[in-house]
């Protein structure tokens, strides 16, 4: 009986902790275009990550860069651009896989593309805020 009823609370708490949202999802904020181009000014510290996202065409020219404040100090947040789909932009053949500074290539279809914010990781632990720069021109 004691058994049971161990199985099935273990169950229904597995069962609320795969059904629970995820903690870590970030809300992608969408970013307004004047002319071809984005500026987004922001602050980002220890492990935060943002997320922009956008709309292209199918082809689009996209050059995408992010500064940190001349102020601050810190380095450059670093950006990794998501597909459609949700996979990364570059594989990890790529001469260009992982996390950078900025991006310049063609969009190989329409949709809407995240730009994925974080700190390197060797400023992660720091707890200091970042401000930064965000930019993206579609032509």
């Amino acid at each position: 009986m004691i058994k049971t009823l161990l199985y099935a609370f273990s169950l229904a708490f597995l069962s609320f902790v795969m059904l629970a949202p995820d903690a870590s999802a970030q809300k992608k904020t969408p970013v307004t275009f004047k002319k071809g181009v984005a500026v987004v000014n922001g602050t980002i510290k220890a492990d935060q990550t943002i997320e922009y996202v956008f709309r292209a065409k199918k082809n689009a020219d996209v050059d995408i860069s992010v500064d940190d404040d001349k102020y601050s100090g810190a380095p450059y947040p670093k950006f990794v651009l998501l597909k459609p789909s949700g996979k990364l932009f570059y594989d990890q053949d790529s001469a260009n896989f992982g996390p950078g500074k900025d991006l310049m290539d063609i969009l190989p279809q329409a949709g809407n593309y995240t730009v994925r914010l974080q700190l390197p990781e060797d400023m992660r632990n720091d707890g200091k805020p970042v401000k930064f720069t965000l930019r993206i021109v579609i032509k």
